[in-house]
This record gives C-alpha cells, structure tokens and sequence, in this order.
C-alpha cells in the first residue's frame, strides 16, 4: 500500500514537473508573484467561507449536539479539510477527536462525520452535473462533455454501491479501525466508533436532516468555485461566473477521481491545464491558479497541525491533573 502511494505520490509529481517545465517556469512565477502577498492571503481567508458552510452542513446531521455547536463544527471542518491535505483519512478522525473533547459521543461523531462525507461525495455529483448542463449548453466541447457524462454515471452507481454498503453493515468493520490505525501512529489518541453503524442508520431515518446537509453542501460547492473566479481575477484573467462553475465541477472531479494520488498531485494541474484552454486560459496562467491554490491549502494545514497538536496537549494536561488530583489507593 504504501509502495503505491509513494509511486503515484511521484509520478503526479513528474506529471507537475513537466507541465510546468513545458508552460515556462518563468511565467508561472512572474503570474503568482503579480498577486502579491495580498492576492495569496485573499484566496485563503476567502476559503473559510466554503468551510463554514460545509461545517454547517455537517451540523445538520449531528444529534444531539453540544452548545455552540455550529462553531464547532466549522472548527472540527477546518481541522479536517486541512490536515486530509498531508494524511489520509487522518483529517476525519482528528476532527472526530477533537468533537468528543466537546462532549460528542464517540459513535455519535463517527456518524455523523460518516453520513457528511456521504452527503458531500452526493452533493459533488449534483455539482459536476450543473458543470456538465452549462458545458453542454455552451457547446465548445463536446467529446468532453460526453465522457464527462460517462464519468459522472460511473461517479453515481459509486455513490449507490457505498450507500448500499453502509445499509448492508459494513461500517462494523470501521468500528475497531482506531485500535488497527493506533499500532501504526502510537502518537495520536484516536476516538473509538463502538456503535457506528447503529449510529448511521439513526441519521438516514431523518430525511429532512440529510436534505439540510445536502443543500448546504451544494451551497458550499458554488462558495468554493469562488475561490477559483478570485484567484483568476487576481491574475488578472478573470472569467464569468458560468466559465468558473464549469472548470470548478469537473476538475473537482478529476481530482476526486485521483483519490489515490496524494493531494492530486499533478491531476488537479493537469485538469486546469486542459479545462482552461477550452476557455482560453495559457497554459501558464492554469499551473498560476493551481499553484495559489496549493500556497492556501500550506498556509491553513500547517496551523491547523499546530492546533490539533495544542488540542492534544491541552486534554493530556486535564489527564493529568485530574489523575493527579484523584485519591490514591493506600498502601
């Protein structure tokens, strides 16, 4: 497994070297650094935006729920977002971790953290599919409106069978997953899903719950392709609000696609660089909007670390002090 990763880890690696080799180093720079410090600080604050809606949506699944918790499902979002950039899997149960601090049951959050990342895959398929409407309507490339379609149905019988999966008690066997993960990274305090797929099964039997996650998610879909019409503007190429929907949709879905590449490494600059030539963008100016979005994503994991691990600290020392405090068995 890890042979794998690391192989494709380097050859999506050598695919981002030689597009950048191929659009001129040179360029890409001189596009970024026309942004300035301040156009790279843009595009990350402007990203809390799709984080807090779709920590938003995760709420809506989430019962029973702590007070404050909206706030704290947009923090437990950040955390995952940021840390899933560097580790696998790792984001979710960091962000499960740090929900059971707040007084969330361990099932509870693994539940929930289950049921939105089944909302969020669900809510992306209806956001490729408005990006396929728009492509087809504009009709300047139609072969890869086609195989898009033939992408998006293959998506969607995915998307069936894992929903099919999670009725049929397969998530029993995510439920000793930390005990599994703990032998691998000894360092981290992972939560325990005793119970998830009980847990599960409550969610899907709140349909207006799921719907409120759904919307907010398809709401967080179109708040992120704003990232994209900023970072664009800013290197002062913009495009109109149905060009950016269309290049967001479908390189959101290759790099879904691209699951077992770390971060998409080398797709998601491939994708731009293909997708905007449709809209006249250089090759140039695609790695440049590429590139700021990898600058954001550095920027927000490496405190987003920081904060998991300041967490961490901060329940061992209340650990500590209550075993302190306890009374100690006599001799």
């Amino acid at each position: 497994m890890r042979l794998r990763t690391i192989t494709a880890l380097l050859a999506g690696l050598a695919l981002c070297a030689g597009l950048v080799v191929w659009a001129g180093a040179d360029q890409i720079v001189d596009a970024v650094v026309a942004t300035g410090i301040s156009g790279v600080l843009a595009v990350t604050l402007f990203n809390a935006l799709p984080i807090a809606v779709c920590g938003l949506a995760w709420r809506s699944v989430l019962e029973p729920a702590p007070t404050g918790s909206s706030l704290l499902m947009i923090w437990a979002r950040f955390l995952r977002s940021s840390v899933s950039e560097f580790i696998p899997i790792g984001g979710e149960l960091v962000a499960i971790r740090v929900m059971t601090l707040h007084g969330v049951g361990t099932g509870t959050a693994g539940a929930a953290t289950v049921v939105d990342l089944t909302l969020e895959f669900l809510s992306q398929l209806a956001f490729t599919a408005l990006g396929l409407v728009l492509l087809v309507l504009d009709g300047r490339n139609d072969a890869l409106a086609l195989w898009s379609v033939i992408g998006l149905g293959m998506a969607t019988l995915t998307a069936f069978a894992f929903l099919l999966a999670q009725r049929s008690g397969i998530l029993r066997w995510l439920e000793p997953l930390p005990h599994r993960l703990a032998a691998h990274a000894p360092w981290a305090r992972l939560p325990e899903l005793v119970g998830l797929h009980g847990e599960v099964q409550a969610i899907y039997r709140r349909p207006s719950a799921l719907l409120r996650g759904f919307l907010w998610h398809c709401l967080g879909w179109v708040a992120g392709a704003g990232e994209a019409w900023l970072a664009l503007w800013l290197l002062d190429a913009p495009l109109g609000l149905r060009e950016v929907l269309i290049l967001e949709s479908l390189a959101l879905a290759l790099r879904s696609a691209a699951f077992a590449v770390p971060a998409a490494v080398g797709v998601q600059e491939g994708g731009y660089v293909a997708l905007g030539a449709i809209f006249g963008l250089g090759p140039e100016i695609a790695l440049a909007l590429s590139l700021l979005k990898r600058a954001r994503e550095v920027l927000l994991a490496v405190p987003a670390l920081l904060a998991w691990k300041l967490v961490e600290l901060r329940a061992w020392r209340r650990r500590s002090l209550a075993l302190a405090a306890s009374p100690q068995p006599a001799d």
